[in-house]
């Protein structure tokens, strides 16, 4: 796998919030009738509920301090005196086979290692993702660091928050005191001390901190033009982690809340789910205390939803784990990705609005002339690839056959650019054409499109003139 970029909520919103605009005429001039809807491939059967454990009887985790480049005073030394007191809780053991023989007790193995067995992340992974509060100088320092100290950690499961606590506060005593850097192998992040201390030992509360301060969601792209999403680091709580395949690019932000309050319903869980199941309502303790503040629920949020869980395998990257995949098989639609779509919209809500125009606006027609001009800059764009947590939509036109309607126009986000065919994704639920359901796949061409809208992971966007127009007017239709 790839070392991707961390999903931290930066996409703006869960789910497609784009206005569809309707031609109130039963033609448009350029428009061609060709919009194309794509047929679901064959899933094949349901996959298989999850059997055997959710948690691992032991939990590992392994932390390391590097230096930049050399310890300022000895680590060995400073583990026995300045250290001696964080260390207490755990019985260190010489041989790391022997890790974990002792069931009923926190153990650790100490070591220093070369550099060449247990190299540092290079610098610009740690700039793009890894690093956490490294200044460019410290990126550029460790790159030549001795070699780490490697600190391996193993107990019960039941002991699972305590081992970790204490195992955080055991490597940020070492690297306070000897000028170093934290390292989590788990989740492949490279701290400063101080910026370790706000992520894993501040807000602790009755002996258990924010389940998601202690593991990352890794999103990056995928076949088909869509992502994948995967977890790292709960194996250290004896749990699997997380996989949610096929996710559109602009529902990153909605796949990583929907990990996170999975992750935390499966902590809180004293057996396996049944059948798979799981049970989410958002308006649960435990769901309130991981609901991001800035993860607003949209109009007609049910605020409840019933997933599947099921074995999955890892990729290449995603290390020795168990994985299991969030699956979406009990809700309505053709394909994964109409189901998908559908369950965003149950928990979270949607906010889709339709707006009616003549043929003939000629504001509008200049605003779909201009954005016609900048598509093949788009197109190269976007072959080219995006920029992870970047979405690409274009504005299609749908024929509405019944009644001498005209032409539904609906935002498609773009999976596949190929010449003049675009294969993507419908972000709209149609108002005038009932066979057809938000998340269907489809096909329309670049010679037909109205506009389109390239939004970047900040949230800032390019393109949508269109719809800026469509906004201002809905004021003044209002007095």
């Amino acid at each position: 796998m790839p070392q991707p970029p961390i999903s931290r909520l930066l996409v703006a919103t869960f789910v497609v919030a784009l206005p569809a605009c309707k031609s109130s005429s039963s033609s448009s001039p350029g428009v061609s009738q060709a919009a194309q809807v794509i047929a679901p491939a064959d899933a094949g059967p349901p996959p298989a509920p999850v059997a055997g454990r959710m948690r691992d009887e032991e939990v590992f985790s392994e932390l390391r301090v590097y230096w930049t480049p050399a310890p300022r005073v000895d680590p060995k030394q400073t583990l026995h005196t300045t250290c001696a007191r964080d260390a207490q809780g755990f019985e260190r053991i010489d041989r790391l086979v022997a890790l974990g023989d002792r069931r009923d007790v926190a153990e650790m193995y100490v070591a220093r290692v070369a550099l060449a067995d247990f190299p540092v992340p290079d610098g610009e992974y740690l700039k793009s993702v890894g690093g956490v509060g490294l200044s460019p100088e410290q990126i550029a320092a460790v790159q030549k660091s001795e070699g780490p100290a490697i600190f391996d950690f193993a107990a019960p499961h039941a002991q699972a928050w305590p081992t970790l606590r204490d195992s955080a506060k055991l490597v940020d005593c070492l690297a306070s005191a000897t000028d170093g850097l934290i390292y989590d192998a788990s989740t492949r992040e490279l701290f400063t001390p101080a910026a370790w201390r706000a992520r894993r030992l501040d807000g602790w509360k009755d002996g258990k901190s924010e389940l998601s301060r202690h593991y990352v969601t890794h999103t990056y792209p995928d076949v088909g033009g869509y992502a994948r999403a995967v977890t790292i680091g709960l194996e250290r709580f004896g749990l699997p982690n997380l996989v949610i395949n096929g996710v559109l690019p602009s529902q990153t932000q909605a796949a990583g809340v929907l990990i996170m309050l999975v992750a935390a319903r499966l902590e809180v869980a004293q057996a396996l789910p049944r059948d798979g199941r799981i049970d989410l309502d958002l308006d649960e303790p435990w769901a309130q205390a991981v609901l991001p503040a800035d993860a607003p629920l949209l109009p007609g949020a049910q605020r409840k939803a019933r997933l599947h869980v099921s074995e999955s395998t890892p990729q290449p990257g995603d290390g020795d784990v168990r994985l299991w995949e969030i699956g979406f098989d009990g809700f309505p639609g053709a394909d994964v990705h109409e189901r998908q779509n559908a369950a965003f919209t149950q928990l979270f809500g949607k906010d889709d609005q339709a707006t009616y125009h003549a043929h003939d606006d000629a504001e509008l027609n200049a605003a779909r002339e201009r954005a016609r001009a900048r598509l093949p800059d788009v197109a190269a764009r976007f072959r080219a690839g995006l920029a992870p947590g970047a979405s690409l939509m274009v504005k299609a036109p749908f024929t509405v056959s019944k009644g001498n309607a005209g032409v539904e126009w609906m935002w498609v986000e773009v999976t596949e650019w190929k010449g003049h065919e675009i294969r993507g994704v419908l972000a709209n639920q149609p108002n005038l054409l009932p066979e057809l359901h938000q998340g269907a796949t489809v096909k329309v061409r670049q010679d037909d499109l109205f506009d389109y809208r390239l939004e970047h992971a900040d949230g800032t966007f390019e393109g949508g003139e269109t719809d800026a127009i469509l906004m201002k007017r809905e004021p003044e239709k209002a007095q």
